[in-house]
């Protein structure tokens, strides 16, 4: 049996597919970018599982996961590196990232 990862931290580290269960209309981009948005903690309110997206190259099946931030349920690529991620080393990566190419 597999161990549950409801109630771990999670940081998301691509915002592609975000969508925002509790509320449609608000956009938050939870992954940060490289231009200026730092990524955000979040807690895991789901077990990971398959949906399909539509993208320019046609019909994917991927893995989600549903994460809890700012009071809003949100689903999200699930990649199993971002389970108790460092926030203060991702954030640091951005910046990094922002400085090279020049954002």
């Amino acid at each position: 049996m597999k161990k549950s990862i409801v109630g771990k931290k999670y940081i998301p580290n691509d915002s592609s597919y975000l969508k925002n269960i509790t509320n449609p209309k608000i956009d938050c981009r939870l992954a940060g970018t490289v231009m200026g948005y730092d990524p955000k903690e979040c807690e895991i309110v789901s077990e990971p599982y398959q949906d399909s997206i539509e993208s320019c190259t046609g019909h994917l099946i991927h893995m989600f996961v549903n994460v809890s931030y700012d009071g809003s349920v949100f689903k999200v690529l699930f990649n199993e590196r971002n389970i108790e991620a460092n926030l203060e080393e991702r954030i640091k990566r951005n910046k990094e990232i922002a400085r090279t190419y020049g954002y």
